[in-house]
């Protein structure tokens, strides 16, 4: 058996890979981009934080993602909590690489 030979490439699925991302719900209109960054980067050096936001009226959508840069950060996040801003308790959920959330889809 000639397994991982240089002219056949492992793949690496989507559930193999370390989950570095999170998301995060239940954010109130007046949460920002730069709340969320310095909420969590107590949990690990943040490469990334995006809030969805409305286009025509850039109102939030009331979720965002904050992308660590690495997967012990996402670890630390879900197995601390609850998560609150501002009087605010978030939803977190781990984000598969490819956009999935682990569970379900892009729920707020």
């Amino acid at each position: 058996m000639n397994v991982g030979s240089p002219s056949t490439p492992c793949k690496v699925s989507a559930a193999d890979k370390p989950m570095t991302r999170i998301y995060v719900g239940h954010l109130r209109p007046y949460i920002t981009r730069a709340q969320l960054m310095q909420y969590f980067c107590k949990y690990g050096k943040i490469e990334h934080v995006f809030v969805a936001k409305q286009k025509d009226t850039h109102a939030s959508l009331g979720f965002g993602f904050v992308q660590f840069a690495d997967a012990s950060a996402v670890k630390k996040v879900l197995t601390s909590g609850p998560h609150n801003i501002r009087n605010a308790e978030l939803v977190i959920r781990p984000v598969r690489e490819g956009g999935t959330q682990a569970n379900d889809g892009y729920e707020g």
